[in-house]
């Protein structure tokens, strides 16, 4: 066998990457083998030591791709890159209060001088020593800092290869405002730029409120994405969206912050026919109080007759130390021989001075403390009818304490919590599938589901500023007569990303028998052309055409080439180079084999082709797992400059149905024709999009081309239940092939008006989920996209907004909203020929003088104006809008 061979031409060659031999071929691979598994065995990583990972070529460079992304996100919110110090000082921390809660996962140092140092798992501290140190005034303020760096964790247990480990890249985003409102609208913001990132990496990332923990703050929320290998439970409603990581559905702040203290419960159980009563025991960190957790292990549903169970694996730890067990120990597990341990120290101590031990713990030294038994009595067996007599005082073996064995009774107090704070029964075990949402109540059922933590984003106040004494000279009064200024403590924000646990989260949830199966955002390269030995040189020629530029143009110059890679390894068979594909997870395989022998003939040229009737003739077959594609196309039909391979995929069933093609000059011509409203636009794409649920990013990256090979109609129906932010339908004048726009803006429920004539408790419902006022097209969004140069989006903008547009339909707008500036910022769109807009009015509000004299105003602005009914739909789009509304 020869040796390697290197190239130095233009190509991406998989015979330059290292690739290592893998450790487990596919043959001795385990039938159910994890994903971390199949990082390994395709080359993209190997252990160096417990939990901690080299990544190789292959996993470095999804890595980077991921780190990109972020990193682009980041800066389009106006956040500046640092790189702090991986070590960190101990004093520090301790100033912060939180060295002693977390020293059992750091990894701590001394220097020769006996400093003491630690390797950060956060920067917290760090951060706000930076700012105190170098921000000087409130016109330093709002600062917004973030760093992409390594992270140190000293895991008891690392397991599940990258998504826990000792060893990771994380992206921590510290933000100082200058008041709680700026503090909070900056959490929105990251929290939109987070929806836009996973967005982008088309994977279902669920947004669920969570606990704040260690770091402090009262407001958070979790970022998982649903994997089997997830340690975190998340509960979704079917009917209203909420989402919640499970720690905190026992009792969910809603508004928390500026005096606010709405709850949310959970609803209590239904009565139960309990049979049969268990207790499950914990013990508290400092051994002095044991946890005896009373629960219907098996109970009768009357409403259904079924039988539900319940075992100890099923008490939520998070709920009991709710209850009033804070300093709980969930990680022991044989809390009796814990205990029996203190009561044999506290019989000691009283045989040795024969005095009772003190009754109030916290304010007596631990060694003449008295020991506690807590009981708490699960709601479901408080409210079951039929349950045995619970026995505070039993004990496993059936020894008794207390009252009948005078014995030990002085060692210990006893104690017996059935309710909350609130009175309400106590609910101590998991979340379940089914039950009641704690939103909506019985109008919606929860679904619960593993999941992974990819990052968390905290709203911290002045947990860390007040701490570290961090504050700046404020502005001077206007009302005081000196010059004296006010002082500022900075409100902080904390928002972290694991990007490693991106990696490793995403290739265990897209994996499946055949091998990984990465977004293409984040794939190590997006195609890959597999060709045998004989057809190489054909091999080459398709991947010089897919990754062709395209020709630069104002529509096309915000859209990248194709990154592909070259599979020309020559002792490589060609099934083995489709299977290693598979394996490896590349999005778009472009297989050289027989198609292409039989279109064109060996090599490109043996069955006398020149290489440009190669391209015009030759057959590719091109595989996508993820969308299930598997076709023969002609290499013209793939190049670059015609269509991007990722558009060819969404849309091959549509176009090849028809053989519907739009050609470059064709699609130049309908972009620059007459703009009369009559003129023929042949669109080729219609898409329609009703309560929305996921990010509007989701629904129109896939619907551009490198060069506006296809027009796209768009309409889009949101309701109160689920509708876009301002925010991210200011996006949509970015899109260069966006031809007809309509936003109905109409509500599911028949029974519910407009503005404040929404009944309270919807209302009341849109708040406690964080969801503004479903109606969104106003001035500001017109405006928005007049002036998109001046946002930042997660697109490039165009020269001009919505440079295809030629119909924007607004339906449903509120009357209040809208005002004659409206006209003028449409009239800026280049291409607009109909402008349908309907306003409805807003109860006891009376319509704007606009809406009086909408057609003087509109001839002013060149509009020719038409008064048309309601229920008339305009015939010139050639479809019934009545179809929109049967969708509702």
């Amino acid at each position: 066998m020869a040796p390697r061979q290197l190239h130095f031409d233009h190509r991406n060659r998989l015979s330059q990457i290292w690739v290592p031999a893998p450790p487990v071929f596919l043959r001795d691979a385990k039938e159910n083998e994890e994903s971390h598994a199949k990082l390994v065995r395709a080359g993209f990583l190997r252990q160096a030591h417990p939990g901690v990972f080299h990544l190789l070529p292959l996993g470095l460079r999804v890595q980077d791709k991921v780190e990109a992304l972020v990193d682009k996100h980041m800066k389009a919110i106006g956040a500046s890159r640092v790189a702090l110090s991986s070590i960190s000082s101990a004093k520090l921390w301790e100033r912060s209060g939180r060295l002693d809660s977390v020293a059992s996962e750091l990894f701590q140092l001394s220097d020769r001088k006996d400093v003491k140092y630690l390797l950060a798992p956060t920067h917290e501290e760090e951060i706000t020593e930076l700012v105190a140190q170098n921000v000087r005034s409130y016109r330093g303020l709002p600062l917004r800092l973030y760093q992409i760096t390594r992270k140190y964790r000293d895991e008891m247990r690392p397991r599940h290869g990258i998504l826990r480990s000792r060893e990771f890249l994380m992206k921590d985003l510290y933000t100082f405002d200058a008041s709680v409102e700026d503090a909070l609208a900056t959490y929105e913001q990251v929290r939109a730029a987070y929806a836009r990132i996973f967005a982008e990496l088309n994977v279902p990332v669920l947004a669920a409120r969570a606990s704040s923990g260690t770091m402090g703050g009262n407001l958070s929320h979790e970022y998982h994405l649903p994997a089997s290998l997830g340690e975190d439970f998340v509960a979704r409603c079917s009917h209203c969206g909420y989402t919640a990581n499970t720690e905190v559905l026992q009792e969910t702040k809603v508004n928390s912050i500026a005096g606010q203290t709405d709850t949310v419960s959970v609803p209590p159980p239904p009565p139960l026919a309990v049979k049969r009563v268990q207790v499950w025991r914990g013990i508290t960190r400092d051994r002095r109080t044991l946890v005896s957790v009373w629960y219907a292990a098996e109970a009768v549903d009357p409403a259904t007759g079924t039988t539900v169970t319940m075992a100890d694996e099923d008490i939520d730890v998070h709920a009991v130390q709710a209850a009033g067990v804070p300093d709980l120990d969930a990680s022991l597990e044989n809390p009796i021989a814990a205990w029996n341990e203190v009561l044999a120290a506290a019989a000691a101590a009283v045989a040795a001075t024969g005095a009772q031990l003190a009754h109030d713990p916290p304010q007596a030294p631990a060694s003449t403390a008295r020991p506690r038994l807590l009981n708490l009595v699960d709601g479901r067996l408080q409210r079951g009818t039929g349950a045995p007599p619970i026995d505070p005082f039993s004990w496993p073996g059936g020894s008794h304490y207390g009252a009948r064995n005078p014995s030990p009774a002085g060692l210990f107090d006893i104690a017996t919590v059935v309710a909350d704070e609130s009175g309400q029964p106590l609910r101590l075990s998991k979340v379940r599938t089914g039950d009641d949402c704690p939103a909506c109540s019985a109008a919606g059922a929860l679904t619960v589901e593993r999941a992974i933590e990819l990052g968390h984003t905290f709203y911290l106040g002045t947990r860390y500023t007040d701490a570290l004494g961090v504050s700046v000279p404020g502005p001077s009064s206007p009302t005081s007569s000196s010059s004296a200024s006010t002082t500022i403590v900075p409100y902080m924000g904390c928002y972290g990303l694991g990007v490693s646990r991106i990696l490793g989260a995403v290739a265990d949830h897209c994996a499946d028998a055949r091998g990984l199966n990465w977004p293409r955002a984040m794939a190590p390269y997006e195609v890959v052309v597999v060709a045998g030995a004989p057809l190489v040189h054909a091999a080459e020629t398709v991947y010089d055409v897919l990754a062709e530029p395209a020709p630069t143009s104002d529509l096309s110059s915000s859209f990248r080439i194709a990154d592909v890679l070259l599979d020309d390894r020559p002792h490589a068979s060609l099934p083995y180079k489709l299977t290693d594909a598979d394996l490896t997870g590349y999005p778009v395989v472009v297989v050289v084999g027989a198609a292409w022998r039989k279109s064109v003939g060996t090599d490109g040229g043996a069955a006398g082709h020149t290489e440009a009737a190669a391209v015009q003739h030759g057959l590719c077959e091109v595989q996508c797992r993820q969308l299930g594609v598997r076709e023969n196309v002609p290499l013209r039909d793939l190049r670059a400059n015609d269509c991007s391979m990722h558009a060819w995929l969404l849309l091959a069933p549509y176009l090849y149905a028809n053989r519907r093609h739009i050609t470059n000059d064709e699609a130049y011509r309908l972009l620059t024709a007459s703009q009369s409203h009559d003129s023929a636009i042949g669109l080729c794409f219609h898409t329609v999009i009703v309560d929305p649920v996921r990010p509007l990013s989701d629904f129109v990256l896939p619907l551009v081309s490198p060069t506006v090979q296809f027009l796209v109609h768009l309409r889009i129906v949101p309701s109160v239940y689920a509708h876009f932010s301002a925010v991210e339908l200011a996006s949509l004048a970015t899109l260069p092939n966006l031809g007809v726009l309509e936003i109905i803006e109409l509500d599911t429920n028949p029974g519910i008006c407009y503005g404040p004539e929404i009944e309270a408790w919807e209302w009341r419902l849109a708040m406690a989920q964080n969801r503004p006022d479903p109606h969104q097209v106003s001035d500001w969004l017109l405006g928005a996209w007049a002036t998109l140069q001046q946002l930042q989006l997660p697109y490039q903008p165009a020269a001009w907004p919505f440079p295809a547009l030629r119909i924007l339909r607004l339906w449903g707008c509120r009357a209040d909203m809208l005002t004659e500036m409206c006209l003028g910022y449409v009239t800026s769109f280049p291409s607009l020929a109909y402008f349908d807009v309907r306003a409805v009015r807003a109860h006891q509000r009376p319509p704007l003088p606009f809406w009086e004299r909408v057609e003087e105003i509109g001839s002013a602005f060149g509009w020719l104006c038409q008064d048309m009914a309601v229920d008339v739909p305009p015939q010139d789009l050639h479809y019934d809008l009545n179809e929109a509304f049967r969708h509702l």
